[in-house]
């Protein structure tokens, strides 16, 4: 029951304010029939107030469903992974904004819920129930053919020249592997959706954050797919790195192609 509800919470929250944000600038700059935010600033002090209030209103409901979430006893540890993408994609009309929420009980995800915040797609998988979009019941591509395979990636954060050459052997390594394609789409969360989904065939990347990662995991297996680290391993959600795939072939496959980009771990940080 206490599950449920926190799964409801998080549904709740997903787009209540970054849909008003969207909607709510002047001088208007429309995309696909919504407004965008103009200044770099405004974006930066939204994110900031979407942030706060929502993490407020979560930690509310947990207090009030689930007591032993606020005393924190050692046989219960919760964990609420939380990310608002970065909104600069807003500022050039480019629509790949997105709320990303994960919730973990003694480290075992339970749910994820994704809100694609300008196609408004709510993606949503709870352990054990099955992922859905919109109420549609996602499936993952079972494609085991590299040369067939569209995978998607993103660049991460560092942009020295050091990390963008190994970024870029990954790259022709896949490549030269005979992949049918690889796609950078601006947005790791979005990345993982289109893979939930069927759209893509692959997925991975190093640097990105354990509340980028937490509810697209969810979703994903419950869509019969695979995430692991890129070792070829079980994740660490916490090693800022992940190959995931519609099936554990084309995940080896990816992952025997990498070679790993250090960016630390979250929790060392």
């Amino acid at each position: 029951r206490h599950l449920q509800l926190c799964a409801q919470c998080a549904c709740e929250d997903r787009a209540a304010e970054p849909r008003q944000v969207v909607k709510a600038t002047h001088p208007p700059r429309v995309f696909g029939g919504l407004q965008w935010p103009q200044g770099q600033g405004e974006c930066g002090a939204r994110e900031t107030t979407w942030r706060r209030a929502s993490f407020g209103k979560q930690t509310v409901v947990l207090t009030l469903t689930v007591p032993e979430h606020h005393q924190g006893p050692k046989q219960w540890q919760f964990s609420w992974p939380k990310d608002i993408q970065k909104l600069w994609p807003l500022q050039l009309r480019f629509p790949t904004v997105a709320v990303s929420i994960g919730f973990a009980v003694n480290q075992e995800l339970e749910f994820g819920v994704i809100y694609h915040c300008t196609e408004e797609r709510l993606y949503t998988g709870r352990r054990g129930q099955g992922a859905f979009c919109n109420g549609q019941r996602l499936q993952v591509s079972r494609e085991t053919d590299l040369s067939k395979a569209l995978v998607l990636t993103e660049i991460g954060p560092k942009r020295d020249p050091a990390t963008l050459k190994l970024f870029l052997g990954n790259m022709e390594r896949l490549l030269h592997a005979k992949a049918h394609g690889v796609r950078v789409i601006g947005s790791s969360t979005l990345a993982l959706c289109h893979l939930a989904s069927g759209a893509a065939d692959a997925y991975y990347q190093f640097g990105l954050h354990c509340w980028d990662l937490a509810a697209a995991t969810v979703i994903i297996r419950e869509a019969g797919g695979i995430v692991m680290d890129t070792s070829g391993g079980p994740l660490d959600l916490m090693s800022c790195r992940v190959v995931a795939a519609g099936t554990r072939e084309m995940a080896t496959l990816i992952a025997r192609a990498l070679q790993t980009i250090n960016y630390g771990r979250d929790d060392e940080k």
